[in-house]
Formats: structure tokens, C-alpha cells, sequence
């Protein structure tokens, strides 16, 4: 493990020293090093929660979703069924609006 260190460090310092130096024609080679999440202590740590704690925290388990209009004939049933309920309903408030007309309560303005 020390010897992995020791490579990663003399890697790192190789790196460092190719940073903003000029070659003999006067180019900057530009090298781009990646920023790596560190924790403050270098150690990482998981701890699980508790099904309480999981509750508490929100993460409760989703319910299935059922699809109601999964294939395209059902949205086509479901349209279909859904204008013959506009039209049942428009000619209800027809007959509801002759009713009225003949009580003489229908007043439009």
C-alpha cells in the first residue's frame, strides 16, 4: 500500500510540473485534472437507516401505477365513450332548457 502511495504521489507531483510550462516553441501545455469529491477526514463512512428513521425521513415505498390506457384502441374507447357522454348531456340540458322555455322561466339575459 505504501508503494501504491508513493506512485500516486510522484504521479500527482510529475502532473504538477507539467502545469504552465512552456515547451521550447513557447506553447503552454494545458492539462486538466479533475477535482474528486474528499472528505474532510479521507474516510468514508455509510451508516443505514431504520425503517422508523426511513418513514420519518419520507422515503416510503411508492404504490404500483396502474395504466388505465395502455393500448391505443382503449384511448380511442375512452374518447369514443366520452363524447356519447357530452352528447347525452347536451341533449339533456336541450330538453331542460325547452322545459324552462315553456314555464317561461328562461332568461338568457
Amino acid at each position: 500500500m505504501a508503494r501504491f502511495e508513493e506512485a500516486q504521489y510522484e504521479r500527482e507531483r510529475m502532473l504538477e510540473q507539467q502545469q504552465n510550462v512552456a515547451d521550447a516553441d513557447g506553447f503552454i501545455t494545458v492539462v486538466r485534472r479533475a477535482r474528486g469529491g474528499k472528505n474532510t477526514d479521507g474516510t468514508a463512512s455509510v451508516t443505514a437507516m431504520s425503517t422508523d428513521e426511513a418513514r420519518e425521513a419520507g422515503a416510503t415505498r411508492k404504490e404500483p401505477t396502474t395504466y388505465s390506457n395502455l393500448y391505443r384502441f382503449q384511448a380511442r374507447e375512452r374518447k369514443r365513450d366520452q363524447l356519447v357522454d357530452l352528447r347525452r348531456k347536451f341533449e339533456e340540458d336541450k330538453e331542460k332548457i325547452a322545459r324552462m322555455r315553456q314555464t317561461r322561466q328562461f332568461r338568457p339575459y
